[in-house]
């Protein structure tokens, strides 16, 4: 969180991983599991706009994995999220997977950018 603004951040990374592109952006006031799910779901949107398909999607919040590969759908407005998230990988032919924090520095250090607009890199 920066100035009480929820923040996510994502990196896509070729087969050597290279990061291709990477975003950062504000989500608002939310809890954070909604924020991880956003920050997911952006990501996914943003594969799809430029083609990117059979991708391994790996995030920090086992929570998040564990609802979106489960047959649960979670409340609302976390429930929109997991839908979409599951219509999205299924289009991308992607997988979803845990890893812990300490691998997923990139996207970390992205969410904690002190900025007031989204961006893309």
């Amino acid at each position: 969180m920066i100035n009480n603004r929820a923040t996510g951040g994502g990196a896509l990374r070729d087969h050597d991983g290279v990061v291709i592109g990477a975003f950062y952006k504000e989500f608002g006031d939310c809890e954070i599991l909604l924020i991880e799910g956003q920050a997911l779901l952006h990501g996914l949107w943003w594969c799809l706009d430029n083609s990117y398909e059979n991708v391994q999607v790996e995030i920090d919040s086992q929570a998040l994995v564990r609802l979106i590969n489960s047959t649960t759908i979670g409340k609302w407005p976390l429930c929109n999220i997991i839908c979409q998230t599951r219509w999205l990988l299924d289009c991308l032919g992607a997988s979803l997977s845990h890893v812990h924090w300490e691998t997923n520095r990139v996207a970390d250090g992205l969410a904690s950018l002190p900025s007031e607009c989204d961006r893309f890199f």
